[in-house]
């Protein structure tokens, strides 16, 4: 069976679904997770608004996924059909063209990796080892650049500051480490 709601009034009100008595309304497609007919279409040829005026905690939109893993997906597609921005079921984010942010970005994590061929950093002043959740610096550890060349195995120059002996220094160190400590070969290690 299938049910036609069809108008022909050319206004902002053709359609009007109103449970305004403190109700609630549900949409159910489908009987079965993987019902190949259990798709929700919404096409819309001008502007698709959604308003939560809701103001209490755990208020406002929310997607849930069918699965936790990299099967199921949230995506906006470009009008070509291309992902512009996919959030999976896996908690993995993919976004593809150019990402503005006008306020503050905070990363939290373990590594943090940047594939440009090109980076540019108006900031004149960089601050190595500081507290990315209190802005608070520490007293301890060293600080420095690696400049890595070879294989990952093999030492890398580096300018660092020494936080056991209080300098700068020019020196060959492992990559890996994330800490320099000083090279087996000693003649490598020159103050600046």
């Amino acid at each position: 069976d299938k049910i036609n709601i069809a108008t022909t009034k050319a206004s902002a009100d053709a359609l009007v679904i109103d449970v305004s008595g403190n109700g609630g309304a549900d949409i159910t497609i489908g009987n079965a997770a993987n019902d190949a007919n259990a798709n929700l279409d919404l096409i819309v040829m001008n502007k698709f608004n959604i308003t939560v005026s809701g103001s209490d905690a755990g208020d406002g939109v929310q997607v849930k996924l069918g699965t936790d893993n990299t099967d199921s997906a949230f995506k906006i597609l470009n009008n070509s059909g291309q992902d512009a921005f996919v959030v999976n079921g896996g908690k993995n984010a993919t976004l593809e063209g150019t990402l503005t942010v006008n306020g503050n970005l905070d990363i939290n994590g373990t590594t943090t990796t940047i594939d440009t061929a090109n980076l540019s950093i108006q900031d004149s002043i960089i601050a190595l080892g500081v507290s990315g959740s209190d802005g608070g610096y520490s007293a301890s550890g060293e600080r420095g650049i690696l400049f890595t060349r070879g294989t990952d195995s093999s030492f890398n120059n580096a300018l660092f500051w020494d936080g056991t002996d209080f300098k700068f220094a020019l020196t060959q160190t492992g990559p890996n480490s994330g800490s320099f400590t000083a090279p087996a070969n000693a003649a490598a290690y020159a103050t600046v």
